[in-house]
């Protein structure tokens, strides 16, 4: 069965100020479950809070902000801002520093004004008791479940990536 599960969303996003160092990636959750990131300073996103996020400490570093901060990233064509009110310590995505904020937030980022028929989430984070990944799409139609690890293969990019840097370590090995 099913023991906690969260809803997580991804969109990246391009911060107004030093735009040269490219985009970062807003990473939606659903606050006070699995996917809420754990905090190293600061404090947390309340239940249905707005406007806030928790940086990364890599965005932090390379963009030279701090908590307390705010930072305004353009999505749709639109700005948004954004008060950073705690670090995270979760690393990179898609080699972009993360910014995390509420699930209704990144909603609103990716698909603009949300409805009924705007998708909840990217993916829901589940955990649960053993052989949960294939008992799943058993019991709920239209949805596949993965191990972390197979989720981690299957996101665009991911497997090539690998393959060009296990082919340069191979040829540095040759050489």
């Amino acid at each position: 069965g099913v023991e906690a599960a969260g809803r997580l969303g991804y969109v990246s996003v391009q911060p107004t100020e030093h735009p040269g160092d490219g985009p970062v990636a807003f990473l939606g959750f659903e606050q006070g479950t699995i996917a809420e990131p754990k905090l190293t300073a600061g404090r947390t996103l309340a239940a249905g809070e707005r406007g806030s996020v928790l940086a990364d400490k890599r965005y932090l570093e390379r963009r030279s902000a701090k908590v307390g901060d705010t930072v305004e990233v353009a999505s749709r064509l639109r700005t948004y801002q954004f008060k950073i009110v705690g670090e995270v310590d979760r690393g990179s995505f898609f080699f972009q520093a993360p910014l995390w904020g509420s699930i209704d937030d990144w909603r609103e980022l990716k698909y603009g004004a949300a409805g009924a028929d705007t998708p909840a989430a990217t993916l829901v984070m589940v955990k649960g008791t053993r052989g949960i990944v294939k008992a799943l799409p058993a019991a709920v139609e239209g949805i596949e479940a993965a191990t972390p690890a197979d989720t981690f293969e299957a996101i665009p990019g991911v497997a090539p990536q690998r393959n060009t840097a296990n082919s340069i370590v191979g040829f540095g090995l040759i050489i």
